[in-house]
């Protein structure tokens, strides 16, 4: 566990949070997002993924009754504090569980969680969705995520179905939200092919499609129970900040404002100095918020940590052994969670936007040192740092936001 010293000589813009959390004997905030592993089985194979795909062949559990998903339902209701719940239905590919679990799911929230706010959002390919799905998500309000990673030849080598094409298949089943008015959001992963693509192309591939809200996510490192990482970490290289940085240009030279990337749009949020509605910019730290639950009834944070911290490490509890949730802020467990996102924050140290991003994503703050970057990199390196240049610059131009807001160190970067 960090010192307090430590933590202040880390220039983190979060220090004086983390201080009064280390001090404090509870520390529970009013909303969390719950990232829900309902299973691990997938009707698809992705060359990226990390839970069903080639990179890692573990065991399939999932939940095949309700019992631990009751019981958190349970644990948060007794929750004095927290009034907000994010319920982020995830897998593999959680429709393959079927529509009578997800009904007995929403019935089961209904009578526990009566008392709470909750947010129903599910991750999906898509591949399953027909109308029955579709009236489904529309009487309970899901928030859609659907998987497409662009133009059919791309998708369909990044993301092949174990039967029939993956495209079609995904395809339909945004045409079955769209003609029933269900709004969705697109998740591309930008994997080293997908951004060697003309951004032109992958923009308007969506646009042409009728879908007006997507993200591109850049490609993380798998790393498997040894430690070894499998796959290559894109989101620290040039050519991804070179993508990023057009694809924000051809977004910004579009001008429409229903066309939805949440990256840029959260980025303008933070020089204009409103709030983000993501975890990856402008939060600075995740563990007291993000949270994801398995089939065993295990606890941890954003589940992009065990890959890289290991199962053993990155446990916070077993579910049962709490009798509310806001128990689980008491754990040395979670505290200790908390204080190790600002052990990186090292990286950011001397950056001038450090107060705006507050450090992005802390999987890939924790990633920068995993992969050595440290020793040869500096802030100037991130993407994120070249991003937030370029679009500051391009605001200025507009007196969106004053030239002085912009730090000496960026007088003389070419973007």
């Amino acid at each position: 566990m960090y010192t307090i010293q430590q933590l202040e000589d880390a220039n983190s813009a979060v220090s004086k949070s983390i201080e009064s959390i280390s001090k404090s004997s509870r520390f529970v905030p009013n909303s969390v997002s719950i990232v829900v592993k309902l299973t691990n089985s997938c009707n698809y194979g992705c060359t990226y993924c990390y839970i069903s795909g080639p990179l890692i062949s573990g065991d399939k559990k999932e939940f095949n009754n309700h019992k631990h998903l009751s019981d958190l339902y349970d644990k948060l209701s007794k929750s004095e504090t927290i009034k907000y719940v994010n319920l982020i239905a995830h897998g593999g590919e959680p429709l393959l569980l079927g529509k009578r679990f997800f009904k007995d799911m929403i019935k089961a929230q209904k009578e526990i969680l009566k008392d709470k706010q909750v947010v129903n959002t599910i991750q999906t390919n898509g591949s399953l969705i027909d109308e029955e799905w579709a009236e489904f998500f529309k009487e309970n309000n899901f928030q859609v995520g659907i998987s497409l990673d662009g133009p059919e030849d791309l998708h369909i080598e990044q993301r092949p179905s174990l039967s029939g094409d993956s495209f079609e298949q995904t395809i339909r089943g945004i045409q079955i939200l769209q003609e029933n008015g269900i709004k969705f959001h697109c998740l591309a992963v930008a994997t080293k092919k997908l951004i060697t693509y003309d951004v032109e192309r992958l923009f308007h591939f969506f646009l042409d499609n009728g879908i007006k809200s997507f993200e591109f996510l850049p490609q993380d490192s798998v790393i498997d129970s040894s430690g070894n990482i499998l796959s290559e970490d894109i989101y620290f290289t040039n050519e991804y900040a070179n993508f990023i940085i057009k694809l924000f240009d051809v977004w910004y030279e579009h001008n429409d404002p229903n066309v939805h990337i949440l990256l840029f749009e959260d980025i303008i949020r933070t020089l204009v100095g409103n709030v983000t509605k993501s975890c990856q910019i402008g939060k600075g730290m995740c563990a007291n918020a993000v949270f994801t639950y398995y089939p065993d009834g295990t606890l941890q944070p954003c589940d992009k940590f065990p890959r890289a911290y290991g199962d053993s490490e990155n446990l916070i509890t077993k579910l049962p052994e709490v009798i509310s949730f806001d128990d689980v802020f008491t754990l040395e467990k979670q505290k200790s969670a908390i204080l190790s996102q600002v052990k990186s924050f090292e990286m950011c140290k001397g950056c001038p936007w450090i107060k705006k991003c507050r450090g992005g994503c802390v999987f890939d703050r924790y990633m920068y040192f995993k992969l050595g970057l440290d020793k040869t990199n500096t802030f100037r390196d991130c993407p994120t740092y070249k991003l937030y240049s370029h679009i500051a610059k391009r605001l200025m131009k507009l007196n969106v936001i004053k030239p002085n807001l912009e730090p000496l160190p960026y007088d003389k970067i070419v973007v």
